[in-house]
């Protein structure tokens, strides 16, 4: 009798530890297969706002569809939440790469056309950043971060302001003593943003000096004040 309930005690306590499993690992599963819907359901959301444009059953708002299948092919889901994943990582890149290359037409358009102010106007201006034909540098752009991109575009669009200036000779300057100090403190300015070097009473930004010795000199001697420092920062000018 006592070994009939030994054993009736301990069949009675295997069962309950199995319930007591069978339990765990259900409420473990239906964590995991939640947690899964509710990734499934963001995944979707992902899909509509990247207009990833992805169809299908593993493609929809539904938690409780996920969260059935999930029950039914637990071994599955894993795999399944990756290549949603890895579907919508190439969705993005493409989105980065359309992105990046309308950003590099219109900066090869733009180089394009400082290119071709440069041969109209004759000045001289040479290297990569000058070289002719669009496709030239739309590829260079396209190896770039943005940063590099606007400062390729300003250096030119120095560089032919200072030709510009300097093809205009100043003529309209001759009676203006304030465009002449105005202007002089652009060129020291540009001076100083260019890192040149150039120093001496010339080269001050202070507008009421400019307008001060302008006043004092004959328009000729103004006119040669603003072309000499014109081609002090042409020479210095790099490329």
């Amino acid at each position: 009798m006592r070994e009939w309930r030994s054993g009736f005690w301990g069949a009675c306590c295997f069962l309950l530890a199995a319930v007591a499993s069978a339990s765990s690992m259900a409420q473990d599963l239906r964590q995991r297969c939640g947690n899964y819907a509710d990734e499934a359901a963001k995944q979707n959301e992902q899909n509509r706002t990247q207009s990833c444009g992805f169809i299908g059953p593993r493609w929809n708002d539904e938690v409780n569809g996920h969260l059935a299948w999930c029950q039914t092919f637990p071994q599955l889901a894993v795999s399944e939440q990756r290549e949603r994943a890895k579907l919508l990582q190439r969705c993005a890149e493409g989105a980065r790469d359309g992105a990046k290359r309308a950003a590099c037409e219109h900066y090869a358009a733009v180089t394009e056309a400082q290119v071709k102010s440069n041969a109209t106007a004759r000045c001289e201006m040479s290297g990569p950043r000058w070289a002719e034909g669009r496709d030239v540098h739309f590829n260079w752009c396209m190896t770039q971060r943005p940063g590099p991109l606007d400062e390729e575009i300003m250096t030119r669009e120095r560089g032919l302001a200072l030709c510009f200036a300097y093809i205009n000779d100043y003529a309209d300057y001759a009676d203006d003593c304030d465009g002449v100090a105005r202007r002089s403190v652009q060129q020291n300015d540009t001076n100083n943003a260019q890192r040149c070097g150039l120093h001496g009473r010339d080269w001050v930004s202070d507008y009421a000096t400019h307008k001060r010795y302008c006043e004092q000199a004959s328009p000729g001697v103004r006119l040669d004040g603003l072309r000499n420092r014109q081609r002090q920062l042409q020479a210095c000018r790099q490329y």
